[in-house]
């Protein structure tokens, strides 16, 4: 009600994480530019096809590169948004994966996304035994249904 008699606008009640925020630009503007420009794109492609374990393998390499963006750009990005570069970035890993023909499943993103956030958590601190347990109680076939 009070929006209303303010000019009919009513201020938002929660704020998403800023994804014009420079830092966060130059981060994704980093990230493709290594992995298109650079080539680093190749190399990810052969490490997926050579990985015995392509969950895992998706989750090291996209946590490596945010990690290496995350020095390159000396922390800039606010930390609200790591989590949101940590997903463009898994993104582009599982894309480039199935530009090289290599089947990635939804369930296989979700379980990458999972293994990078019990490792960011756990490196920082955080005892992740409850929220892995949390995490392992989801039926992995959600995934699916949403893509």
């Amino acid at each position: 009600m009070a929006g209303l008699i303010n000019g009919g606008q009513v201020p938002p009640t929660e704020q998403g994480p800023d994804e014009n925020n420079p830092a966060f630009v130059q981060a994704m503007k980093f990230m493709l530019q290594v992995l298109y420009e650079k080539g680093a794109a190749k190399s990810i492609a052969e490490q997926l096809r050579l990985a015995r374990d392509k969950v895992d393998a998706l989750a090291n390499i996209s946590y490596d590169i945010t990690s290496t963006v995350d020095e390159r750009t000396k922390g800039a990005v606010p930390r609200e948004l790591i989590g949101l570069l940590a997903m463009a970035v898994l993104k582009e890993v599982t894309d480039i994966a199935q530009a090289a023909k290599i089947d990635v499943s939804p369930q296989d993103a979700a379980g990458a996304f999972k293994t990078m956030l019990l490792r960011y958590l756990g490196e920082n601190g955080v005892d992740t035994s409850q929220l892995q347990q949390g995490m392992d109680q989801i039926d992995p076939s959600v995934f699916s249904q949403g893509a």
